[in-house]
């Protein structure tokens, strides 16, 4: 019996042929008395009925043959039972698990998150991560060795298969593209979509509108409401008030499901509640708003709906003043 490599075949007179296919040890063999020889290929060298590459040299004159000219030669190449597939269509290289279609992965800010990356029959290829940027690329880890600067960013391995990316303290800068890579040829990739949840946070007046600069008489009842939404009820403990420093007075907060309000009542505001008032969620999103509490200056009329802007504010004290010299005029007695 002759042993004939799957890759290269010796035409022979005799009555047997025996192939090894090299990965399960399977022999295929063929039998033959005249000329017209059938050979059964090892599955690894037939693919799909794919030309095989490889020569094969004839026995009688030492010419070389191309497999696709055998059958001149007389020779049937017989095609193998095919291999079974795993799963997700591979047929023994590397493939996701999870299939190699884009996934989206969301994460609130400030938490942790990992991204999975479950990979079958990996052998000795290597696995890295890769933040894609437009046409940018940081490379963040290759094998189990992390090579990005940020050390929020780490290789998280779980056995037997998973190459996890773990990210700590999200931030709004994580949000973005991370792939999967496998080094084959052409590299095998997996897209994994992060977005990043944070608070939406804003501050309204006391009818609902919201504000940057508020203008109020002295002597007025300041209330301004800080809503933060897709935020937790968990965070109704965070959220604060400060003018340089944390505020605790005149402050209530109530939440429902995905959204916190904080309201701020002054009472009788003076001159030196003037200033910057920040609301913060967790130290995660904040809203701020100037105040400017007025001795007189400015018509009454102003607390009860200036607008938000300074620019606003000195159009509509125009108007006012305008308004109240030709009141004065028309009303004096002509003499």
């Amino acid at each position: 019996m002759h042993i004939v490599p799957c890759y290269l075949l010796t035409l022979l007179p005799t009555a047997l042929l025996s192939i090894t296919d090299s990965e399960n040890g399977t022999s295929f063999e063929s039998t033959t008395t005249t000329n017209n020889l059938t050979i059964n290929y090892a599955d690894n060298e037939i693919d799909n009925g794919h030309e095989i590459a490889g020569e094969s040299t004839d026995a009688d004159d030492g010419h070389h043959i191309t497999m696709t000219e055998l059958p001149r030669h007389g020779i049937t190449l017989a095609q193998p039972p095919p291999r079974s597939p795993n799963s997700h269509g591979s047929s023994g290289g590397p493939f996701f698990e999870e299939g190699p279609e884009p996934q989206n992965v969301t994460a609130k800010l400030g938490t942790s998150v990992l991204l999975d990356c479950k990979i079958g029959l990996l052998y000795d290829k290597t696995v890295s991560w890769i933040r894609r940027k437009g046409e940018i690329m940081h490379l963040l880890t290759v094998g189990r060795t992390t090579y990005s600067i940020d050390q929020r960013i780490t290789l998280s391995f779980r056995y037997p298969n998973n190459w996890r990316l773990q990210i700590s303290s999200v931030t709004r800068r994580d949000d973005g593209l991370y792939e999967c890579q496998i080094a084959t040829h052409p590299t095998t990739v997996k897209k994994i979509f992060l977005k990043v949840l944070a608070p939406e946070v804003a501050i309204y007046d006391e009818k609902g509108r919201p504000v940057v600069e508020r203008y109020y008489k002295a002597g007025s009842t300041v209330r301004l409401s800080c809503v933060a939404k897709q935020a937790e009820g968990n965070l109704a403990d965070s959220i604060v008030w400060s003018r340089g420093k944390l505020l605790s007075s005149g402050i209530t907060t109530n939440s429902s499901p995905g959204e916190i309000v904080s309201n701020l009542k002054i009472s009788k505001a003076q001159k030196h509640h003037s200033g910057k008032y920040t609301c913060t969620v967790d130290q995660l999103a904040t809203a701020s708003v100037t105040l400017h509490i007025l001795n007189g200056e400015l018509p009454a009329a102003i607390h009860g709906g200036c607008s938000n802007t300074v620019v606003s504010c000195l159009v509509t004290v125009c108007i006012l003043s305008f308004c109240s010299l030709l009141v004065t005029n028309y009303s004096l007695p002509r003499r």
